[in-house]
């Protein structure tokens, strides 16, 4: 009877270590393809993202790194001319917001065809001068993007009125949209 309980226990175990080997060998493999698409978005995404995310902070930022997890959603600053990377908790809310703005846009600007582009305040915490690089990348984009600016801010209006770009103001009032001239609705949102 002890020669059973031990031959038993003997195919249990086998079948115990195969299991965990199995398990390690998916860890490994799941780890190595974690890794090869954090490699491929630093290459392909996280650069263009970079690109913006430079021209928004006037070059205070030269690139975008995707976090060490996939499963975080979160994003490395690099500073430039540093190895510097700042994580986007660390980082003031309104760089955190040109960051993810930057990646967004990139992304966007992949996929084929074109979509239309919807910002919701999404700019409302920018200073001035990162404002206006912003816009200018939207204006660039909208000459092929549809874009849909969504906000409450008159000064965001007076911005937007000085870009090369033709732009239609609509005002939202009582539930109803309706076409309207930048100085009208600069003064409904007062």
């Amino acid at each position: 009877m002890a020669k059973q309980k031990i031959d038993h226990n003997r195919s249990e175990l086998r079948r115990l270590a195969e299991a965990y080997a199995l398990n390690r060998t998916a860890e490994f493999l799941l780890q190595e393809t974690e890794r090869t698409l954090l490699d491929q978005m630093k290459d392909s995404l996280m650069a263009g993202a970079g690109r913006i995310f430079s021209r928004i902070t006037q070059g205070e930022y030269d690139g975008v790194e995707p976090g060490k997890n996939l499963l975080e959603e979160d994003f490395q600053a690099v500073l430039s001319g540093t190895d510097d990377r700042q994580g986007a908790a660390i980082l003031s809310r309104g760089t955190r917001e040109q960051l993810y703005l930057s990646v967004r846009l990139s992304r966007i600007l992949e996929i084929e065809p074109a979509l239309p582009i919807i910002i919701d305040d999404s700019m409302a915490n920018f200073d001035g001068p990162h404002l206006d690089e912003t816009l200018g990348i939207l204006s660039e984009v909208a000459k092929r993007h549809q874009i849909f600016v969504l906000t409450c801010h008159g000064s965001l209006l007076e911005r937007l009125s000085k870009l090369n770009s033709p732009v239609q103001y609509w005002k939202l009032e009582r539930g109803q949209f309706a076409l309207s001239e930048r100085d009208d609705l600069i003064s409904h949102l007062a």
